[in-house]
């Protein structure tokens, strides 16, 4: 859940501004939590979100972000994206996460 409150930003919708997590942080919780996921269901719409948001910063040239959150992370929190990723046949975001592109 620290992911969640670290590296927050700021947005705007009409006159509310709101703070949330960085959409990395957001990804990357997204697919540490899911095989926690009782409902099989939540687990898939977590990975689903995480995969459609790291394609996102990868497509708007913000990826760095998430490579270097990743590459600063635990190891055993490495090797729980990697299992995810690696199930999801997402072998391209895994590498480029973790550096080796």
């Amino acid at each position: 859940m620290d992911l969640l409150t670290k590296d927050t930003i700021r947005a705007k919708f009409g006159d509310v501004e709101v703070t949330v997590p960085h959409p990395a942080n957001f990804a990357l919780q997204k697919l540490l939590i899911a095989r926690r996921r009782k409902q099989k269901e939540k687990a898939e719409k977590d990975r689903s979100q995480a995969v459609a948001v790291l394609n996102a910063l990868r497509t708007a040239g913000e990826f760095k972000c998430a490579s270097d959150l990743y590459q600063s992370m635990s190891a055993a929190r490495q090797r729980t994206i990697r299992r995810e990723l690696t199930a999801l046949d997402e072998g391209d975001l895994l590498a480029e996460l973790s550096g080796h592109v």
